[in-house]
């Protein structure tokens, strides 16, 4: 989702909606949509607002806030975009978790859908990444990657694929666990069914690249490997489609020592190309991440000891 807003198509800041929210500032936009901060008129509490919105098929009308399409011949696709849009809402209404995004609302107006989430305050993944963060890596397993881990496993166990698992979809909280946000790409899958082809360089698995390719949990699962990969090396690992004739992809060890082989080995078997060479379990991934953990736990403790017995002795 990007942070500016190039078609100069979002709603006049304090529009109201469903006279119920207010729009109070402009947040981001994509191919799809366009997001907006709002409040709830009586409670006050603050909320975030995406409209669906194909910059590619529609314009605001005369009004300059009902949504419609360009040419009679994009409504088909319109139509069927649309519908998509709807499915985030429906799948969000099905998962209550701490480390999830929450639904509050959806509804229809002014020609387009509205879906209404809670505001999660703090940046991104990717920036926390980015911006060299601070946080021990011992921390960063155990306050950030565990708790997102869980609650894929959670939406997993709800039959719901992410499909767009990725730093910049994981906001960090101001007390440090993440929000795993965006659920646009999202669905449960079906055997024979054509996937709509959305992916994002070096996160997505070979699999997204193709409408008919089988996709599952195993997708999330190269994915989540990925985001492991990026927050212990600093870097996005290389693109799968990069990788299809001779894989050069390094270890995460080899761009970072300080990690333990155990939890590299598990890493790179999760970004294996093909689905079925793929680490193919959550709980896989947890033990090695919990085994790591600890082994820095260790680490720490001992390096603390030591730097005690070599503090010199004031008195002398």
């Amino acid at each position: 989702m990007n942070q500016e807003n190039h078609c100069g198509n979002h709603l006049q800041i304090n529009s109201l909606l469903n006279d119920t929210y207010k729009l109070t500032g402009y947040m981001a936009s994509s191919e799809l949509s366009i997001v907006y901060l709002g409040c709830h008129i009586e409670s006050g509490e603050v909320v975030v607002i995406k409209e669906y919105y194909p910059q590619a098929l529609a314009m605001r009308d005369m009004d300059n806030r009902t949504v419609i399409y360009k040419m009679q011949s994009s409504k088909a696709k319109f139509d069927k975009l649309r519908d998509a849009f709807r499915k985030e809402a429906l799948i969000l209404q099905q998962l209550r978790h701490k480390n999830i995004v929450g639904y509050i609302n959806d509804f229809e107006q002014n020609g387009t859908n509205y879906l209404v989430t809670s505001y999660c305050k703090g940046q991104t993944l990717e920036s926390s990444i980015l911006a060299d963060n601070p946080m021990a890596m011992s921390d960063r397993l155990k306050d950030t990657l565990i708790p997102l881990l869980e609650a894929i496993e959670y939406m997993h166990g709800h039959g719901i694929i992410h499909r767009d698992l990725k730093p910049g979809n994981v906001i960090m909280l101001e007390d440090g666990s993440p929000q795993l946000i965006d659920f646009g790409s999202a669905l449960i899958p079906d055997k024979g069914s054509k996937y709509p082809i959305m992916t994002s360089v070096g996160f997505s698995p070979l699999e997204l690249y193709s409408e008919k390719s089988a996709q599952g949990k195993i997708s999330d699962i190269f994915s989540f490997a990925a985001i492991i990969y990026k927050v212990l090396t600093g870097h996005a690992p290389m693109d799968v489609s990069q990788r299809l004739f001779q894989d050069d992809i390094p270890s995460v060890r080899a761009l970072n020592k300080r990690v333990g082989f155990v939890l590299s080995s598990i890493i790179m078997w999760g970004l294996a190309v093909k689905s079925a060479q793929r680490c193919p379990s959550l709980r896989l991934m947890k033990a090695a991440l919990y085994v790591e953990y600890y082994r820095l736990k260790c680490l720490e403790l001992r390096i603390g000891k030591s730097n005690k017995k070599e503090k010199p002795n004031p008195r002398l």
